[in-house]
C-alpha cells in the first residue's frame, strides 16, 4: 500500500514538471520586449473595490494579452507591501484573492510581504505595484521583460479615479444667530462665537443651534481688556442666555475707548422678598446692588460677544450682498442683518489652519482707526491689550 501511494506522488510531480516546461516554451515563442528604466511615484487612493483604507502606487499598468516578466528593486518613504496583478476570467475566480475597479476586468492578486522600506525581488504578472495603510513615495527600479504583442494598454483599469481639485472659494458667507440685549436702556443685538468655559459655551451652542468655541485662553486676557456683560439667574423670564431678562453691557462700540467683544460675565440674582423688574443698563443694576436688592457675582468666564446693532450705530453693512473670488471687502463685514429672523450675514474670508486645513474667518472689530474704519468694523483700541489684533480664526460651515 505504501509504495503505491508513492508512485502516485511521483506521477504527480512528473506531469506538473513536464506542463511547466511546456508552457515556457510557448512563452518564449511569442515576442518579448524588454524594459528597463527607474520611476519615483506617489501614492494615492486605492481604486480597488473593497480596498478602502489602503494607499497604492501602480509600477507597471496592465496590457491585453501580455506578461511581464523581470526583477524589481525599490526604496520607500514607509514599508509598503508588493502588489502583483494576474489576468483573471471571472469564471476562474472560485474564491481567490481578487482586484477589480468596475467588478468587469478582474485580476488575481498576490500580496507579497511582509511590508519593507526597501527590497529587491523578482516578479510575473499582469501588473505591478506597491500598498500601504499610509501615504508613501516610492521609487523602483525594473529590469525585465514584456511577453506578447500588447495591442492597448490598459492603465485605465488600474489608474486612481479621477477627482477634481479646486481650491475653496476665498469668501462665503456665514449667518449667524443674534441675541437681544441692552446698553444705557437701549436695544443692543450681539453675536457669542466663543467662551473660555466649555460648559458654558456648550449650553449657548444648544441654545442658539449655532456652535460657540471652546476658547480657555479668553480666561487669560487681562481684564483692561474686557468689557463687563450682566446676565440675569432669576426674576423676569425672558430670551436671557439664563432664560430671564435680556444681558445688559457695560459699554457699546460708540464707545471705542472702553469697548470691547471680549465681556467678562456677570451673574445678578434678586434677592428673596425682592420684587423683580427690567433692569436696562448697567447704571440700574449697580444702583440695584447697592440697595441690596440684587446679588452680583463676578465669574472667570469670558464671553466673545460682538456687538451688530447697538443705540446710535450698527456694523456697516456692505453696498451689494454678491460674493465672487474677485470681490474686494475691504468696505463692510456685514451682507445683511435681519431684526425678524435675529441673524446676521458675515463676510467669512479663507485662511490655512495651523494642521494645514482650509479655515474661515470673519472680522468684527480692528485697531487702529484707519485700518477699522478700511474693513467697516468698530476700532476697538482696548484690542492693543488683547492677544491678538483682530477677531480669531474659527472654523464654519460651508
Amino acid at each position: 500500500m505504501n509504495k503505491i501511494i508513492i508512485a502516485f506522488a511521483v506521477l504527480i510531480i512528473s506531469t506538473v514538471a513536464v506542463s511547466l516546461s511546456i508552457i515556457d516554451q510557448l512563452a518564449i515563442a511569442v515576442p518579448q520586449t524588454k524594459i528597463q528604466f527607474t520611476k519615483t511615484l506617489d501614492s494615492f487612493d486605492d481604486p480597488g473595490i473593497g480596498q478602502e483604507g489602503f494607499q497604492f502606487a501602480l509600477l507597471l499598468s496592465a496590457n491585453q494579452k501580455s506578461l511581464y516578466h523581470g526583477s524589481v528593486t525599490y526604496t520607500s518613504s514607509v514599508p509598503v507591501e508588493i502588489i502583483v496583478l494576474h489576468d483573471l476570467d471571472k469564471r476562474d475566480v472560485n474564491g481567490q484573492a481578487t482586484w477589480s475597479v468596475d467588478g468587469n476586468t478582474i485580476y488575481g492578486i498576490s500580496i507579497i510581504g511582509p511590508p519593507a522600506k526597501a527590497d529587491s525581488l523578482d516578479f510575473t504578472g499582469a501588473a505591478l505595484g506597491f500598498r500601504s495603510k499610509v501615504p508613501f513615495t516610492v521609487t523602483a527600479s525594473v529590469d525585465g521583460w514584456i511577453r506578447g504583442e500588447p495591442k492597448q494598454m490598459e492603465v485605465q483599469k488600474i489608474e486612481p479615479k479621477q477627482q477634481s481639485f479646486t481650491l475653496p472659494k476665498p469668501h462665503v458667507p456665514v449667518i449667524i444667530p443674534m441675541h437681544s440685549g441692552f446698553f444705557a436702556g437701549g436695544p443692543v443685538s450681539y453675536i457669542i462665537t466663543d467662551s473660555s468655559n466649555k460648559t458654558f459655551g456648550d449650553k449657548i451652542t444648544g441654545k442658539q443651534n449655532w456652535s460657540v468655541e471652546f476658547s480657555p485662553r479668553l480666561a487669560k486676557i487681562s481684564s483692561s481688556a474686557q468689557s463687563t456683560v450682566y446676565s440675569f439667574t432669576n426674576g423676569i423670564k425672558g430670551e436671557g442666555l439664563h432664560g430671564y431678562q435680556n444681558e445688559v453691557f457695560s459699554s457699546s462700540p460708540s464707545q471705542p475707548d472702553s469697548y470691547s467683544p471680549l465681556h467678562s460675565l456677570v451673574t445678578v440674582s434678586w434677592k428673596q422678598g425682592q420684587k423683580a423688574q427690567v433692569l436696562n443698563s448697567a447704571e440700574a443694576i449697580l444702583k440695584a446692588e447697592k440697595e441690596s436688592r440684587v446679588k452680583l457675582v463676578k465669574t472667570n468666564v469670558v464671553i466673545n460677544m460682538p456687538h451688530i446693532l447697538w443705540p446710535g450705530g450698527q456694523m456697516q453693512l456692505r453696498n451689494s450682498t454678491s460674493i465672487t473670488d474677485e470681490s474686494s471687502f475691504d468696505k463692510g463685514q456685514v451682507l445683511s442683518v435681519s431684526n425678524e429672523t435675529k441673524k446676521v450675514t458675515f463676510v467669512a474670508h479663507r485662511g490655512w489652519g495651523a494642521d494645514g486645513r482650509t479655515t474661515y474667518y470673519i472680522i468684527t472689530d480692528a485697531t487702529p482707526m484707519g485700518p477699522a474704519n478700511l474693513l467697516g468694523v468698530p476700532n476697538v483700541p482696548k484690542a492693543c491689550k488683547r492677544i491678538v489684533k483682530f477677531d480669531r480664526l474659527r472654523n464654519v460651515p460651508v
